[in-house]
């Protein structure tokens, strides 16, 4: 932060003075601001693994997830109904519990009394 307040004072600004139109003059403003801040903060490519990856999640709900995705296979094969049954009661508790963990997670984060602005 403290250098795109550098650059963007130092960025020359007397051009900026001699256009007559306030549409170029807003726009010379416009890409000088967008350039200072491409400098200070380059765009970074996000593997697609790492996009998936979901920080409230811990070991034990992947190797939950692993487990529901097999019975919903089992279910998909042999088509009876207790399968069925099996893999929708797991997949509901999973979501239950699941959705449990990610508020908590967040609300964690979040709580203003342990984390502070500049700790995110």
């Amino acid at each position: 932060m403290i250098n795109l307040k550098k650059l963007i004072s130092a960025t020359n600004w007397h051009q900026l003075y001699l256009l007559d139109n306030v549409d170029s003059a807003y726009q010379f403003f416009k890409d000088s601001v967008t350039k200072c801040y491409h400098t200070c903060f380059p765009s970074t490519k996000l593997s697609r693994k790492r996009s998936k990856n979901k920080m409230w999640m811990t070991s034990e709900f992947k190797l939950s997830s692993k487990h529901k995705n097999k019975l919903y296979k089992k279910w998909l094969t042999s088509k009876t109904l207790s399968d069925k049954v099996n893999y929708k009661n797991y997949r509901e508790l999973f979501k239950q519990i699941a959705g449990q963990a990610e508020q908590t997670y967040f609300k964690q984060l979040f709580d203003t009394r342990t984390n502070t602005t500049n700790q995110l």
